[in-house]
């Protein structure tokens, strides 16, 4: 089987990572070869497609995104996002029943987001939607109001 060299802007559009996040990988030690040549400042680096979605697969915990919890009526849905948030929230809110509420966005990794999804799976409708009851809802409430972001939708809003 063909297992391709990629240059590190190729693994970039890949794995859907920005330049920061790429140094970050390979400080982490993802396998790379270096030619040894420099053009400027940069390494010459060369990565084995196969080895990098594997390293990727093993260690995506360490790329940062914004954890996001919005809702509508009495439902709640807690997610992960690395790129826009606006532009997620949007992508959800077109698929929901009614205008979103957001409710708190903060910094966070898929492994942040999957131990909030375990810890109130008690309350879960399907995936990452939840029930809002109980502890979850307490959580919700105890989150800092988030002012930062605009509403998805005219019609949505922001907790005061």
């Amino acid at each position: 089987m063909d297992d391709p060299w990629l240059k590190p802007w190729q693994v970039k559009d890949l794995l859907g990572l920005n330049q920061k996040q790429m140094d970050r990988l390979i400080g982490e030690g993802m396998p790379c070869t270096d030619l040894g040549q420099r053009t400027g400042k940069k390494r010459l680096l060369r990565f084995r497609r196969s080895i990098v979605l594997a390293w990727y697969r093993r260690y995506t915990h360490l790329i940062a995104g914004t954890i996001y919890v919005v809702g509508f009526g009495s439902y709640v849905k807690i997610g992960f996002t690395r790129g826009l948030v606006a532009r997620r929230i949007r992508a959800i809110e077109h698929g929901a029943p009614e205008p979103l509420r957001v409710y708190a966005t903060f910094a966070g990794n898929i492994l942040d987001e999957g131990n909030l999804i375990e810890r109130f799976k008690a309350h879960s409708t399907r995936g990452e939607w939840f029930r809002l009851e109980g502890a979850i809802k307490d959580w919700v409430q105890a989150l800092p109001a988030c002012d930062d972001l605009p509403s998805p939708s005219i019609s949505g809003g922001h907790r005061a």
